[in-house]
Formats: structure tokens, sequence, C-alpha cells
């Protein structure tokens, strides 16, 4: 139980960045998918494998991690 609460900590982490700071996401990478750990961007690239395979790295750390595609701004994404 400790456990699933700490993974929904982490993850509504990694979502308020998302909230607080997308038009600043969207200046910095415009058109690109990020990866959040920890409320931080550990990764970035124009494709997911890109993401994919910087995450691959790190896969022993069993962090859980946000993938977000970020459009340049005027673009809307309807979910």
């Amino acid at each position: 139980m400790t456990d699933d609460l700490e993974l929904i900590k982490q993850m509504d982490k990694n979502d308020r960045l998302i909230r607080e700071s997308y038009k600043a996401l969207q200046k910095r990478y415009p058109n690109e998918f990020i990866a959040i750990e920890k409320g931080k961007v550990v990764a970035n690239g124009k494709s997911l494998k890109v993401v994919e395979q910087c995450m691959d790295k790190n896969a022993e750390k069993k962090v859980p991690v946000l993938i977000r595609y970020i459009p340049a701004a005027g673009i809307s994404i309807l979910y």
C-alpha cells in the first residue's frame, strides 16, 4: 500500500510540472517528447523512440516516469 501511495505522489508531482510550466515547456521543447521523473525533465527528443532509449539506460532505477508530447505554441492536441 505504501508503494502504491508513493507512486501516486510521484506521478502527481510529474503531472503538476506539466500543468504549472506548460508554456515554458513549449518554448524549450516545442514538438518534442519529454520524460519527467521526480518533477524534472530527464530526457527529450523529436521521437518517442529517442526518449525511450534514454529511459532504457536508466531502467534499473525503477522510478515512475511520465512521458508527454509537447506541441509548439499555438497548436492544440485534444485527448
